[in-house]
């Protein structure tokens, strides 16, 4: 279908003159979480998407997460391209490690930003927001 209106449109068809192509982004970008159950208990494992599929591109978003400890030390964020709910489903593309602020985990949000750009390159930065400490770590 694509090539078809690709072609229609190479060719002036004025049926298209008011198509517009746009670039999405093919798989969802996210990484793998861990969620806190109604008794207090982790369970590790589950994708989170920062950008979801058909998502146009060129696209920037960012997420705060928080770690599962008080006082925790560092952070392994692990990135994932796919559809599955569980991370281990999905593409894993890299990760990050990031060190944390000597704080309760209340107060040292991170903030994820993925930036995907139309040549399908996928730029990830993590922040400890100012106020909780500086650190930062990115590829």
């Amino acid at each position: 279908m694509a090539l078809a209106v690709q072609a229609g449109l190479k060719m002036r068809d004025a049926a298209l003159d008011e198509v517009v192509m746009t670039d999405v982004s093919p798989y969802s970008l996210g990484i793998n979480v861990s969620m806190e159950l109604a008794d207090g208990t982790f369970s590790s494992g589950h994708f989170d998407p920062i950008v979801e599929r058909n998502t146009p591109v060129p696209v920037s978003r960012v997420k705060r997460y928080f770690p599962i400890k008080d006082f925790q030390k560092k952070l392994e964020l692990n990135v994932y391209q796919g559809e599955a709910r569980l991370a281990k489903d999905n593409i894993h593309l890299g990760s990050l490690n990031i060190t944390l602020p000597h704080s309760v985990r209340d107060d040292c949000g991170i903030d994820v930003r993925f930036t995907y750009d139309v040549n399908g390159l996928l730029q990830v930065e993590a922040t400890v927001p100012e106020d909780a400490g500086n650190a930062y770590d990115g590829y």
